[in-house]
C-alpha cells in the first residue's frame, strides 16, 4: 500500500479486524524496510468496541514503525485499545514525526503508564491533547509531572480518567500548563471528590493559583 500510495495523508483503521483489532503477523519484517509514508499526518490505529465490550490489539512496535516510522509530518496519532506487550515505551524514540505531534490518544493501552508518558515527555514536546484515561493506576504523578514540564507550552487538554494522580501531580500541571483548558479526572480515586469534577479555572482556584 505505501508504495501504491506514497503521498498518503490520512490512514484511519480504528477498530479494523473487529474486537481483536489488529493481528500481528509472526513473520512481520523489519520497519525500516518498509518505503513509509513521508506525508502522514493522521494515523488511527486504535481499536473498536462491539456490544460496548472494549477490543484489544497486538499493536507492536514494529509494526507501528512500518506505518509512521519515516512520517515526519505527524500530528495525530490515535493508539487507544492497544495494550498487548509487543507495543513499548520506546516506540517514540523512532518515530520521525514525534517531536510534531499535537494529538495522541492512549486511552487502555499498554502506553497509559509513567514509563510510556516519560518517553512521550522526552520526545513529543507540542502535544496539545493527551488521553491516557483508564490507565487502571499505571498513570501516577511521575509521569504527569513529566509532561507537564516537557508540553508547558502547548498542553490544551488532558484525560486523566482512571489514573492514580494525586493533588500533588494535578497542582503541577495546572500551574505549568497556563494553556490548559480541559481536564477529565473522573475515577482519580487519589483524588479528593471536591476536585475531580472542577474546570480547570476552579482547579487553579482550590490550588491558589492565579488565573492564566
Amino acid at each position: 500500500m505505501q508504495a501504491a500510495a506514497p503521498h498518503l495523508e490520512v490512514f484511519k483503521a480504528t477498530g479494523l479486524g473487529g474486537v481483536f483489532g489488529w493481528q500481528v503477523p509472526s513473520t512481520d519484517s523489519n520497519w525500516q524496510q518498509s518505503p513509509g509514508w513521508p506525508s502522514l499526518r493522521v494515523l488511527e490505529l486504535g481499536t473498536g468496541e462491539l456490544q460496548g465490550s472494549p477490543g484489544i490489539s497486538s499493536l507492536s512496535n514494529n509494526v507501528l514503525l512500518r506505518f509512521a516510522g519515516k512520517s515526519p509530518k505527524l500530528s495525530r496519532l490515535e493508539l487507544s485499545g492497544c495494550c498487548l506487550p509487543g507495543l513499548k515505551p520506546d516506540v517514540f524514540a523512532s518515530l520521525s514525526g514525534a517531536s510534531q505531534l499535537r494529538v495522541l490518544h492512549l486511552r487502555r493501552s499498554t502506553l497509559a503508564c509513567d514509563d510510556g508518558l516519560l518517553s512521550v515527555a522526552a520526545h513529543c514536546p507540542a502535544l496539545q491533547e493527551l488521553d491516557v484515561s483508564s490507565s487502571r493506576g499505571a498513570v501516577t504523578d511521575v509521569g504527569l509531572e513529566a509532561i507537564a514540564q516537557a508540553c508547558h507550552q502547548s498542553l490544551r487538554t488532558l484525560d486523566l480518567a482512571g489514573s492514580a494522580i494525586t493533588s500533588s501531580g494535578l497542582r503541577t500541571v495546572v500551574q505549568c500548563c497556563s494553556l490548559l483548558e480541559a481536564i477529565d479526572l473522573g475515577s482519580c480515586r487519589g483524588l479528593e471528590r471536591g476536585l475531580r469534577g472542577n474546570s480547570v479555572s476552579k482547579l487553579r482556584q482550590s490550588f491558589g493559583l492565579r488565573p492564566s
